[in-house]
């Protein structure tokens, strides 16, 4: 019997991309989500390059009906990714707001 798909499930999990140079990268798993009825995963690369400001994250469809069939392609729709970095965008300001609430309810 096939494991179905958990959100949780990714919380600690990391991904290994390889970039287009050949370099591979250590991601963490930011986000998994879904929008428009497809799954979506947010990463982070683990380490980020000094000086950096600014956090990068990585945009990918999320494959797979189970963990077992588990697999990422490239967002190639400009108009599809500009749609999932904004639901990503509202999802965080969601979680932050949850946060602050939460916060001032311990208080």
């Amino acid at each position: 019997m096939e494991e179905k798909l958990n959100f949780e499930d990714f919380s600690e999990m990391t991904v290994t991309l390889e970039m287009e140079n050949g370099i591979q990268m250590e991601c963490d798993v930011v986000l998994v989500f879904c929008e428009n009825s497809r799954n979506y995963i947010a990463l982070m690369p683990a380490e980020q390059e000094q000086g950096t400001k600014e956090t990068e994250i990585y945009f990918y469809r999320l494959t797979g009906a189970s963990m077992d069939e588990l697999g990422i392609e490239n967002i190639e729709e400009d108009e599809e990714y500009q749609e999932v970095a904004e639901r990503f965008e509202e999802i965080m300001d969601e979680q932050e707001f949850s946060d602050v609430f939460a916060e001032k309810d311990e208080e």
